[in-house]
């Protein structure tokens, strides 16, 4: 297994570790407890608020992600006593994305530097790799919370402090042999990589998510069980992410084929968009405008017709053009499956023939730099 860390997967965990920390502010700021009149309370919940969306989309995530782990320590201060466990966990958590280098992956910030590199070579930088102790500090955390939940269960203790008991033997069982499973992993980063490294961890990966969703489901320390979801992002490593990536490819024939105009400024930056959200690398892109490209690639297509609008050949040879082609993208492209179903409803389709024919033909006022359309 290799030794470092994945910068995506703590881009992923800053991501989740903001919206745990958005929820939260809201929930303070729901709280009966709470009081409108008190300037400095409403003053504190806002700028939790306004932090944790910074740190969601990830502009100056560094600064957001300190200010975020700062404030909640004061609005630790508003919540219930009972909550104080979970919340140190995560403030835990949040000093491990605070140290940790390479924290802007997934982020506003790594989104300009690809967008620099695109415009000279046409293709992303590549993922971001990280050393392997924040990943170590994690899992170390994640071995120290599973053996107090172990221990507390042969006392006959709730998992964690302020948890809700539960009597569910299989539940237990699962928490006991993940306390048995962090512990050994622990001990292997000591050693040399090694395939059963790779196996453990995979398994440990998907066994620490199915419990915590579990434990989360049944309700017994919903934020810590949130906590432990959240932080298995934090544990993916880039075997993992290749992995996971091939599984879900696993019936892709071959690559779909987008053609874009790169002559047009509208276009090349549509396309960075369609190679930034392409996580499942489904898409190859090529630029028509490239004879010899276009010969390999689509020697049946003429240059007028790849001209006139956006085209896209899938793998068993179907071609799409337009808002179809879009549509056709939105079902690969993991970012927009959530509005991949909407785009078939009765009526959307005609509009957006209608809406991207108006587009494409102002799209040549576009520079790389303004586009007036």
């Amino acid at each position: 297994m290799d030794r470092r860390g994945s910068a995506t997967g703590f881009g992923a965990l800053r991501i989740a570790y903001g919206a745990t920390l958005f929820g939260l502010a809201l929930a303070r700021l729901k709280a009966p407890q709470i009081g409108w009149y008190d300037p400095f309370t409403l003053v504190l919940i806002t700028s939790a608020i306004i932090l944790s969306i910074l740190m969601i989309v990830g502009i100056w995530p560094r600064f957001s992600t300190f200010a975020s782990v700062l404030l909640l320590v004061w609005v630790d201060a508003l919540g219930p006593s009972s909550r104080t466990f979970p919340l140190i966990v995560l403030l835990c958590v949040g000093c491990i994305l605070l140290i940790a280098p390479g924290i802007d992956a997934l982020s506003l910030l790594r989104a300009r530097l690809q967008w620099k590199h695109w415009r000279k070579s046409g293709t992303l930088l590549a993922p971001r790799r990280m050393p392997a102790w924040p990943l170590h500090l994690l899992t170390t955390l994640f071995t120290v919370l599973y053996l107090t939940a172990a221990w507390r269960i042969l006392r006959g203790a709730a998992l964690w402090p302020g948890a809700f008991p539960l009597d569910t033997p299989i539940l237990h069982g699962g928490v006991v042999l993940l306390a048995i499973g962090w512990t050994v992993m622990l001990g292997c980063t000591t050693f040399p990589p090694h395939a059963w490294n790779e196996r453990l961890h995979g398994f440990l990966f998907g066994a620490n998510a199915i419990v915590a969703c579990a434990l989360l489901f049944a309700g017994s320390a919903p934020l810590l069980s949130l906590i432990l979801l959240i932080g298995t992002l934090g544990l993916l490593t880039q075997t993992d992410i290749d992995a996971l990536r091939a599984r879900c490819s696993r019936y892709q024939r071959g690559p779909i084929t987008v053609f874009f105009d790169g002559a047009c400024g509208l276009c090349r930056r549509s396309i960075f968009s369609i190679a930034l959200l392409d996580s499942l690398h489904r898409v190859q892109t090529v630029d028509f405008r490239n004879e010899t490209l276009r010969k390999e690639f689509a020697p049946d297509l003429s240059p007028a017709s790849l001209d006139r609008s956006l085209h896209l050949r899938t793998p068993d040879g179907r071609i799409f053009t337009g808002f179809d082609a879009f549509r056709f993208l939105s079902r690969h492209l993991p970012a927009l499956w959530i509005v991949a179903p909407f785009l078939s409803i009765p009526g959307i389709p005609t509009i957006g023939r209608m809406v991207y024919a108006g587009i494409a033909e102002r799209r040549k006022r576009c520079t790389h730099e303004e586009c007036k359309i």
